[in-house]
């Protein structure tokens, strides 16, 4: 029997494997002249880098994740019922930018006072998820991360950098749209994250199982829901930017 590359894998032929390693090689450049530096994680990390950091009721965590241990811990798992430690316990990366944050901090690659670490990365990222058109469970990654650093000026700066970048590999700019959008924080996300919720209760009977699952654990996920009839619901939803409080709101005014 022929082995072929596992479900949701792809080898990259010379061709395609020429056309990344330019890829890369065209970020590094746009990337580098911002003052971004390479940086290289590991493939796997502790699976608690990913809880804390993505969070455990998100898609990712709870569905997404191949998870590994050694073969004898597996055995006394199975055999002796003894769980792992939590430091055996790894997980492949399903996004790059937990790990560098780890990275960061364990060393200390921004001190009191210093400069912002501004970093970039290109690398294979895993999701156990069902392979389809356009979703694989091995793909690359190119990010950037700039941490130590809060400025509006700082987003301003990587929203320039991105469309430089893909003008610079053949996207028209004229063929680009830009939408802002902002993420709120410790304050004000949580109150909004309650008000989509009493939203939602307020629509139960119109949305489907899965958004009234998530409305008890993460309800802003329901926004990501390809049924039409959620779509168009959720499209009436609140709206964070009209809920931010005033210093996000000044942060993303000064960014627009």
């Amino acid at each position: 029997m022929a082995i072929n590359a596992p479900e949701g894998t792809r080898d990259l032929l010379p061709d395609e494997a020429l056309f990344w390693n330019q890829f890369k090689q065209t970020a590094a450049e746009v990337f580098g002249a911002y003052g971004y530096l390479p940086i290289e994680t590991p493939i796997m990390e502790q699976t608690e880098l990913f809880v804390r950091g993505i969070g455990e009721a998100t898609d990712v965590v709870s569905k997404e994740m191949f998870t590994a241990i050694s073969g004898e811990n597996l055995r006394r798992w199975v055999e002796e019922g003894k769980a792992p430690k939590a430091k055996s316990r790894l997980s492949l990366r399903p996004e790059g930018t937990a790990g560098v944050v780890r990275a960061v901090v364990q060393h200390d690659l921004v001190p009191q006072g210093a400069a912002p670490a501004k970093l970039m990365y290109a690398s294979p990222m895993f999701r156990a998820e069902r392979p389809q058109k356009g979703r694989q469970r091995q793909f690359n990654q190119v990010g950037v991360e700039c941490l130590g650093a809060e400025e509006p000026t700082i987003d301003a700066e990587a929203i320039i950098m991105l469309m430089r970048f893909y003008e610079k590999v053949g996207i028209p700019r004229d063929s680009m749209r830009l939408l802002l959008n902002s993420m709120g924080c410790e304050q004000c996300r949580p109150a909004y994250r309650e008000l989509v919720r009493a939203y939602m209760d307020e629509h139960a009977d119109e949305l489907c199982d899965t958004c009234m699952t998530r409305a008890e654990v993460n309800p802003l996920r329901a926004f990501d829901c390809k049924n039409p009839q959620c779509a168009a619901i959720m499209a009436d939803a609140p709206k964070i930017t009209d809920h931010l409080c005033d210093e996000c709101r000044e942060h993303y005014d000064a960014v627009k």
